[in-house]
C-alpha cells in the first residue's frame, strides 16, 4: 500500500504506478548501499 495526496485520476494509474516503483527502487538501492558500507549484515548485534 502506498498514501499519496496525488489524484489517480489526473495522473493515471500507470503512470503512479511507475512513480511509486521508482521512489522505491532509490530507496532500495539506498539501503543496500548503506548495509554494503558499513556491514550491517554482518553485525550480529540485535
Amino acid at each position: 500500500m502506498y498514501v499519496t495526496s496525488l489524484d489517480p485520476l489526473k495522473r493515471g494509474v500507470v503512470e503512479l504506478g511507475r512513480m511509486v516503483r521508482g521512489h522505491w527502487s532509490v530507496e532500495n538501492h539506498l539501503h543496500w548501499s548503506l548495509g554494503v558500507s558499513f556491514v550491517d549484515d554482518g553485525c550480529g548485534v540485535r
